[in-house]
C-alpha cells in the first residue's frame, strides 16, 4: 500500500443525479466520542464560525450546565473544569481565565450557541467538521480512538478493514425508495462510486450468471497455492449481487483481491442483506473505489451504509477495506505480483498473525481435529448415502459472497458466505445456494453452528 495523501488520493464519486429525498440523513447530529446522537437545534455557520449547542455536547461530555434567566450567565462543570459566559459576549472565563471567542455566543430556538472552537479548547477536546453532511465530531482526551478520513488513511496492518470517521456513514440524505446508481468509467476505464438504496426491491430473483466476460481494470490472472481458491485476483462487485442481483454490469465490477473480496467485503455486505431479508427496510448503501494517480486497480473501497426507517439502529458503518493479499506483493500500476516468501510460508503452515503461544495451541488442535475428522468423515459418510437431497446447487468458482448460502456437500451443513468455515472448506465440497434456508433443512441440510444461519 502507498500513503493516501491529497496529492496522490483519488477518489471517484458518481455522475450527479437528483432524487427526491425522503428525509435528511444526519438533521441536527453531533457524534461525540464516537456516537451520533441527535440534538433538538443542528449545528450551523455564522460569519464562517461552527456554532454549535452548548448544553448537548456538555453534558453528553458529562458535565453540568445552569442558567441563570436574570444575568444570562451559563455556567458549565466539568470535574476540574469551570466555565462561565454571558449570552451575546465575545468573552468567556475557563478556571477564571478570560477566553475570547471567535463568534459571540447566541441563542437559536431557545438554546445557546458557541463557536465549535470553544468547546474544543475549554474542555480539551479534538473537534472535526465535515462540511458535506454538516456533521460535528467531538472527541474528549479519554477517547482514545483516532479519527481517520479518505485523506489519512494508514498502512495495511494486519487487519482487512480501518473505519472512517468513527464509523459514522456520511449520507446527507436518507431516501426510502430503493435504486442503484453507478458512475460511468473514467477515461482509463476504472469504475468509479457504485450508489444504492438496498430493498426486497433490488434484490435478485434469478440465480446469479456468469461475469467472466468483463475484463475490469487491471485484471491479471494469478494463483497462488496458499490463497483460498487459488485465484490472486477477483471480479468484484461494488455492489454485490445479494443486493442488487448486477451479473455483468461492468459498472460495477474492479479487480479485487481474494482478501479484500472475503475478508473486507463480504462481512458487510451479509449485514445489510440480512437485516433487509429480515425487516423489509431500506438501506442506503455507497461503495467507492480508491485509486493512486492512474493506477488501473485500487488501493481499496470505502463502504458505507445507513438503514433508513430505524435512523442507522440497524445497519450503521463507514470502513475502508484494503485491497491486499497477505503473502502477495502487488504492483497496483500494472497488476504484477509475486510471493512474498517469509509471509507466505507463515500462511502455509498456519502462523500469519499468531502469537507464539497461539502457534503451540493450533498445532495441538490440529492433530486432535485430524482423528475427530476421521470419526467424523465415516459418520458422515454413512449419513449422506441415506439422504436423498433435491436441491440445485451451483458451482463457486472464488465467488462465494454471490451466494445466500455456501454448502458442504460432503457433511450436508449450510453456511452464510461470510463464515470462518468456509474458508476451510474442501473446493471440491464446496456448492452455491439461493433461496430460502427451509429448502436447504427440508432436504436434509444442517445449519452451521457457528454463524447459525
Amino acid at each position: 500500500m502507498r500513503p493516501f495523501t491529497e496529492n496522490f488520493k483519488r477518489i471517484f464519486f458518481a455522475a450527479a443525479v437528483l432524487f427526491a429525498f425522503a428525509q435528511s440523513a444526519y438533521a441536527g447530529d453531533i457524534v461525540i466520542n464516537g456516537e451520533r446522537m441527535t440534538s433538538e437545534v443542528e449545528p450551523y455557520i455564522e460569519n464562517g464560525r461552527t456554532l454549535v449547542p452548548l448544553r448537548f455536547i456538555s453534558e453528553n461530555l458529562g458535565a453540568e450546565v445552569d442558567f441563570d434567566d436574570e444575568t444570562r450567565l451559563v455556567s458549565v462543570n466539568k470535574d476540574d473544569v469551570s466555565i462561565e459566559l454571558t449570552l451575546g459576549s465575545n468573552a468567556a472565563f475557563v478556571n477564571d481565565e478570560e477566553m475570547m471567542l471567535d463568534a459571540a455566543s447566541s441563542i437559536k430556538d431557545g438554546r445557546t450557541m458557541v463557536p465549535l472552537r470553544f468547546i474544543a479548547e475549554a474542555f480539551d477536546c479534538k473537534v472535526d467538521y465535515e462540511k458535506e453532511s454538516k456533521l460535528v465530531f467531538v472527541a474528549d482526551k479519554d477517547f482514545n480512538e483516532e479519527f481517520i478520513t479518505p485523506d489519512n488513511i494508514p498502512e495495511f496492518s494486519g487487519e482487512p478493514v480501518i473505519s472512517l470517521y468513527y464509523n459514522v456513514p456520511l449520507f446527507e440524505n436518507a431516501d426510502i425508495i430503493a435504486f442503484e446508481d453507478y458512475s460511468p468509467l473514467d477515461e482509463l476505464g476504472r469504475c468509479g462510486t457504485a450508489n444504492a438504496c438496498i430493498g426486497k426491491e433490488l434484490m435478485p430473483t434469478e440465480k446469479r450468471g456468469s461475469i467472466g466476460n468483463i475484463r475490469p481494470s487491471g485484471w491479471n490472472i494469478s494463483k497462488y497455492d496458499f490463497i483460498d481458491g487459488k485465484y490472486l485476483f477477483n471480479r468484484c462487485h461494488l455492489i454485490a449481487f445479494m443486493l442488487a442481483g448486477e451479473n455483468d454490469n461492468a459498472l460495477n465490477l474492479i479487480t479485487g483481491t481474494r482478501y479484500m473480496n472475503t475478508e473486507g467485503m463480504l462481512p458487510f455486505e451479509t449485514e445489510v442483506c440480512d437485516y433487509v431479508k429480515r425487516t423489509g427496510n431500506h438501506v442506503m448503501y455507497r461503495v467507492t473505489p480508491v485509486y493512486t494517480n492512474d493506477a488501473p486497480i485500487a488501493d481499496g473501497v470505502i463502504m458505507q451504509a445507513y438503514s433508513v426507517e430505524d435512523n442507522g439502529k440497524g445497519v450503521s458503518f463507514d470502513i475502508f477495506a484494503y485491497n491486499v493479499q497477505p503473502g502477495v506483493k502487488i504492483n497496483y500500476e500494472n497488476g504484477e505480483n509475486s510471493e512474498d516468501t517469509e509471509i507466505a510460508e507463515q500462511i502455509r503452515n498456519g502462523t500469519y498473525g499468531k502469537t507464539t503461544e497461539e502457534t503451540t495451541e493450533t498445532t495441538t488442535q490440529e492433530t486432535t481435529k485430524a482423528t475427530a475428522e476421521e470419526t467424523t468423515e465415516q459418520t458422515s459418510e454413512s449419513i449422506i448415502a441415506e439422504e436423498t437431497v433435491n436441491i440445485e446447487l451451483l458451482p463457486v468458482d472464488g465467488n462465494e459472497k454471490d451466494f445466500d448460502y455456501i454448502v458442504n456437500t460432503h457433511t450436508l451443513k449450510f453456511h452464510y458466505p461470510s463464515c470462518k468455515a468456509v474458508e476451510d472448506m474442501s473446493d471440491k465440497n464446496k456448492a452455491g445456494f439461493n433461496g430460502d434456508r427451509e429448502e436447504l433443512t427440508e432436504n436434509g441440510y444442517v445449519p452451521c453452528g457457528y454463524c447459525k444461519p
